[in-house]
């Protein structure tokens, strides 16, 4: 069972104001015509949910941070000259070879969805993996997104909490107090759909909310991250994956990652090794990521014996409901754009053309 404790935030918080949609355009252009020009509008590439957090300074995913690669005179250092090039990769795999792009999307998703138990698990499996810092880099960019209209006296607090963490790492259930507030709070997505599927959405206005801060202690998300170990290991995913991943808007945000499946029946370990975590695990019995072969090296047979006795989570032998869970099913069915914007507060109302808006519902226009 998980104590919060609860604070009020005593700054005025302003309600969200229902958007007046102009009708523009051809009044002819309504209906199912309007709707299907809806879901085949281009979405842009830099949606919070297609790309990972790419830091100004920061390393791309599945790179390690870099040191300064050039002395005095301008020349590059000897051990820089000897590294490999750098190979970016759409497939990561975390700690409990989820893919991190279908993370990051499910985070999302049950936060919408004020899911608490199943936003924690999704923060934590992001966060565990050795993403701490990009995790916290994403959960503000979804604040920015979503929560920032109806509640922008909490970025104080968000702030607050992470100048805390960088003083303590080791503290890793602090962002717990911010993404569990989240969970409770209004949020708005008219703007957000607007801005990457290029349709007037109107903005369904909730009851306004006095903003309270929960306060997670170490206690209630402790179990998080432990760890059980298991024999032989590839009993361990049916024991630690909990929750389905999120794919039904795949399609919605244009996200296909390349050979999926296959790289995580037949090289999972370098992939897997693309995350922190692993990559640690795999440096401890001597084994080195080889990103230009794609592959994991170890310099001791035995040491990767040890290793694969330990860890071997087996994804080829995982039943079919593990590997279902991990890696989604193709026969789930995909969320329209339509769909999406109902469930989540801003339905459609027009679909902006080049020159004109086309009026899909007048149900939700007002006049200027």
């Amino acid at each position: 069972m998980v104590t919060i404790e609860i604070s009020e935030n005593k700054n005025g918080i302003k309600g969200p104001k229902t958007v007046k949609v102009a009708k523009k355009g051809p009044k002819g252009t309504k209906g199912a015509e309007a709707a299907e020009a809806a879901c085949n509008v281009e979405i842009k590439e830099n949606t919070i949910v297609m790309t990972d957090t790419k830091k100004e300074d920061g390393p791309k995913e599945g790179e390690s941070k870099k040191e300064e690669s050039e002395t005095k005179d301008g020349s590059p250092k000897e051990d820089e000259q000897k590294k490999e090039p750098r190979v970016y990769e759409d497939v990561i795999f975390t700690r409990y070879l989820y893919p991190k792009l279908f993370v990051k999307q499910s985070l999302m998703l049950a936060l919408l969805d004020q899911d608490f138990d199943e936003t924690m698990n999704w923060l934590y499996e992001l966060y565990f993996s050795g993403f701490e810092d990009e995790t916290y880099d994403y959960i503000f960019q979804l604040y920015n997104e979503f929560y920032k209209y109806d509640n922008p006296g909490f970025i104080e607090f968000m702030e607050a909490t992470r100048k805390e963490w960088y003083e303590d790492t080791l503290k890793y259930w602090l962002i717990a107090s911010i993404v569990a507030t989240l969970v409770f709070c209004n949020y708005r997505m008219d703007k957000f759909v607007e801005t990457y599927f290029k349709v007037r959405c109107a903005h369904i206005q909730k009851p306004t909310k006095r903003l309270m801060i929960i306060h997670m202690k170490e206690e209630d998300v402790r179990e998080f991250k432990i760890n059980r170990a298991t024999t032989p290991p590839r009993a361990y995913l049916p024991l630690v994956c909990k929750y389905p991943i999120r794919t039904n808007v795949n399609r919605l945000f244009m996200i296909e990652p390349t050979d999926l499946h296959k790289k995580w029946r037949e090289n999972w370990t370098y992939y897997a090794g693309l995350s922190p975590l692993w990559e640690e695990r795999m440096e401890t019995f001597s084994g080195k990521m080889n990103r230009k072969e794609k592959k994991v090296e170890f310099q001791d047979e035995k040491l990767e014996e040890e290793f694969y006795e330990k860890w071997n989570l087996e994804p080829d032998e995982q039943p079919k409901h593990i590997r279902d869970t991990i890696l989604g099913n193709d026969e789930t069915v995909q969320m329209g754009l339509m769909e999406f914007c109902e469930r989540y507060g801003c339905p459609i109302v027009a679909v902006i053309g080049e020159d004109e808006e086309y009026i899909i519902d007048e149900a939700y226009c007002s006049s200027p």
